[in-house]
């Protein structure tokens, strides 16, 4: 298979590249709610609401309104992994978010277009 990235950028390595830092979130969520535990702050919420206003951050791009609901759907999100147990609940449901929002802007796009 051919790792050059033609999509953006043309660059040798690039598409493996993106596909590491698209799972840093994840990975960093993961860890700073295992380190915010240990650290015996209390119990489930300074590592929900701590990991829930960084994945907020991480989708700065948006307007004040949007990043409103992306921190109350992270800290939804957060609360569901802590009370079912279930990463692959919390993965689902935020794959299905993600599909939710991608109709919605090709609708948008199709419309406006």
């Amino acid at each position: 298979m051919d790792d050059i990235c033609a999509c953006c950028c043309g660059r040798p390595g690039a598409r493996r590249q993106a596909s590491i830092w698209y799972q840093v979130p994840g990975v960093a969520r993961g860890m700073m709610t295992v380190m915010v535990s240990v650290a015996r702050i209390g119990a489930h919420q300074p590592p929900l609401v701590l990991t829930s206003a960084a994945w907020t951050v991480m989708h700065i791009q948006y307007d004040v309104f949007l990043l409103t609901h992306i921190l109350l759907i992270g800290l939804l999100l957060g609360w569901l992994r802590w009370a079912s147990g279930s990463t692959v609940l919390t993965i689902g449901l935020h794959a299905l978010a993600n599909l939710v929002a991608t109709v919605q802007a090709a609708i948008k796009v199709e419309w406006a277009g």
